[in-house]
């Protein structure tokens, strides 16, 4: 096998069916690619017809394997994995005679008379699906006519495509279908992947990042990916582009669009299709951009000068930065110790960013400190590790980096526990560590941050994963993130939607003659999940905007978009109910800014603090704010007043 081979993956195409998958295969049998190759591909055209005429395909050499991932118990769904279900009704079209006639121009009329044969009868709408591979059997279908239903597999559900691929495509003996457990093992190349609870559907978001999710946990590591995300539903694109930050055995994986040409490039059945690299991380900007704060609330602006304040100072005490998921924790560390200043910078190397999440508990210690070659079994060369990365970016730009722990609650206490005798600074304030297999010690210094989406008082809790002695150590301070309020959600969808950097390049929706309209409709969302729920439903307009083959949003696909967001309940908000306490009685909830209040008294201190927040917005100071107040009859104010409004106080 090369040394840059890779693993091919793909969810079931939902239009394309699996022969596409077998058209995929031969291409890459033709023109092998290796694995460092993938990011630059693009043009490398196919003829599907040219393809399925070659019945002498080998399996591609640099690739070590081909997945094909369908959920667990298709075989009990008889049409929903099939976006057109019914062979007879594309029959009518006569577009399958002219793909024979185009694949067998000498004996084409015998393989229309042996489909228009099976495909005689229609199919009734309540009737049990029809088994076109026993049907095609039972008329005296050759064993080696049999791939000649590659023509109609698409439009057939999901377990007959998979039967038909097993027994009669041209990769036949070569494949394993099952769950992982029981094929990773297994010496054939291709394999055909059941993932997930049965039942599990692409169409259901959550439940297909799981699937997904726990599919890549039982991969080996370092492994080399080249997933293709075309035709394979938004949802199943929206998981991948999740899960890929997010999961360290995921970071050589390079995205792919395998993509079939436009109906009006082409108008065959089959169409010319090429490999299209495409953006690989749609939430990081290909330049970073200089920080915009000016639309923030003024908690946000608060905790952005705190920030700015602790890295000008730079005595590198360790700071906690609290809030909810998505509230902008690890966007604002880069843009204050990346951009700092307004310099833009190309590498952000003086930043090392650890999900405490996101890493198996065998490997943490080796990212944070590294290992040397041969120091475990998968150790095949030096690793530097968190603290080896930040040595080296002190020597070659003599200024200290930055160390980002995000989720820390996550760490074990095993971790926390060698963490907390590494971060025992010496007099000099150098962090001394070992390296995995290494018999000497290295030593480093560097600016700490940590991110948590806990409370303190959560983290102080004896129930907490949190160490009390590691908590002392590192919460020397504190940083206060809020949530994204619903001021914020049309200018915060602004300044996402430039980080994209989509490729193919999409219109933002908030501009032109949808401006008004958008923004009025975000404003109706609820936004749970901050900023990454604005990122998820950039990215889902983005994706809807292109499979309509089009640059900008258009009435009908803004329709679409509202349809999809309306099927995930996470983005309605929710109304205001009584609810009851345990001694009996009713108690008036009240909403503000999606947060729950039982004492009225609550929601009225936090009415007055968005009202003086409001005012600090609009006139930019304090003391302005006052002095435009004091000129509106009965709305006098004073500083002080303006002062314990702002911080909750009354």
């Amino acid at each position: 096998m090369a040394e840059d081979s890779w693993t091919f993956v793909t969810t079931y195409f939902r239009n394309h069916g699996i022969s596409y998958f077998e058209m995929i295969l031969k291409a890459l049998d033709e023109k092998p690619m290796a694995h460092g190759a993938l990011l630059k591909v693009s043009k490398k055209k196919f003829d599907q017809i040219e393809l399925a005429k070659n019945r002498s395909a080998g399996f591609p050499e640099t690739v070590d394997t081909a997945v094909y991932l369908v959920p667990s118990g298709f075989q009990n769904d008889s049409t929903s994995h099939t976006a057109v279900y019914n062979p007879w009704y594309r029959r009518k079209s006569n577009r399958l005679n002219e793909s024979i006639m185009k694949e067998y121009p000498e004996k084409s009329k015998n393989v229309i008379d042996r489909f228009n044969e099976v495909l005689k009868k229609p199919e009734s709408d309540n009737a049990k699906p029809t088994d076109y591979i026993e049907l095609a059997k039972q008329n005296g279908w050759k064993k080696e006519q049999m791939h000649d239903l590659w023509q109609i597999i698409h439009e057939l559900p999901l377990a007959q495509q998979i039967t038909w691929f097993t027994r009669y495509s041209h990769y036949k003996g070569r494949v394993a279908v099952g769950p992982w457990e029981k094929i990773r093992e297994s010496e054939k190349k291709i394999k055909i992947v059941e993932i997930g609870e049965p039942g599990v559907s692409v169409e259901d978001l959550t439940s297909w990042v799981k699937a997904l999710n726990d599919w890549v946990d039982d991969l080996s590591m370092d492994k080399k990916f080249g997933v293709n995300l075309f035709g394979t539903t938004t949802q199943n694109q929206l998981a991948w582009r999740y899960l890929k930050p997010r999961k360290i055995k995921l970071k050589h994986t390079v995205f792919l669009d395998i993509k079939t040409k436009s109906f009006q490039q082409d108008p065959r059945r089959f169409r010319t299709f090429q490999f299209q690299s495409i953006a690989q991380d749609l939430i990081k900007p290909k330049q970073p951009l200089k920080p915009e704060k000016n639309w923030y609330s003024e908690e946000r602006k608060r905790a952005q000068t705190k920030l700015e304040s602790y890295k000008e100072w730079n005595d590198l005490f360790s700071i906690v930065v609290f809030g909810k998921r998505g509230t902008g924790k690890s966007r604002m560390i880069r843009d204050v110790f990346l951009n700092a200043g307004g310099k833009i910078k190309t590498k952000n190397d003086g930043i090392v960013e650890v999900n405490c999440a996101a890493i198996p508990e065998t490997l943490a210690e080796s990212i944070l400190f590294g290992h040397k070659k041969g120091a475990f079994t998968d150790a095949k060369q030096d690793e530097l590790g968190a603290f080896g990365k930040l040595k080296k970016y002190k020597k070659e730009n003599d200024k200290h980096g930055v160390l980002f722990l995000d989720e820390f609650h996550h760490l074990s206490k095993n971790i926390q526990s060698k963490l907390l005798v590494a971060l025992q600074a010496d007099p000099d304030g150098m962090y001394t560590y070992t390296p995995g297999g290494s018999p000497d010690h290295e030593k480093v210094k560097f600016q700490l941050i940590l991110g948590t989406n806990r409370t303190e008082q959560e983290l102080k809790k004896k129930e907490s994963s949190v160490f009390p002695d590691f908590l002392d150590r590192v919460l020397q301070r504190k940083v206060h993130m809020p949530d994204l309020n619903q001021d914020e959600v049309v200018d915060a969808w602004r300044t996402v939607w430039k980080q994209m950097n989509f490729t193919p390049p999409v219109d933002d929706p908030l501009q032109g003659d949808f401006e008004k309209k958008f923004s009025k409709w975000l404003l109706k969302l609820n936004f749970p999940g901050n900023f990454r729920d604005v990122e998820r439903l950039s990215i889902l307009t983005a994706d809807i905007v292109r499979e309509n083959q089009s640059e900008a949003i258009d009435p009908e696909t803004f329709d679409q978009l509202k349809g999809e967001v309306s099927k995930d309940g996470a983005w309605a908000k929710g109304e205001d109910k009584p609810q009851k306490e345990s001694c009996g009685y009713e108690a008036l909830i009240m909403e503000f800014n999606r947060v729950l209040y039982t004492d009225p008294q609550s929601a009225l201190k936090q009415i007055k603090k968005r009202i003086a927040e409001k005012l600090m917005n609009q006139y930019k100071s304090k003391t302005c704010a006052v002095d435009e107040m004091k000129k509106s009859p009965g709305k006098n104010l004073s500083l002080s007043t303006l002062n314990r409004w702002l911080q909750g106080a009354d």
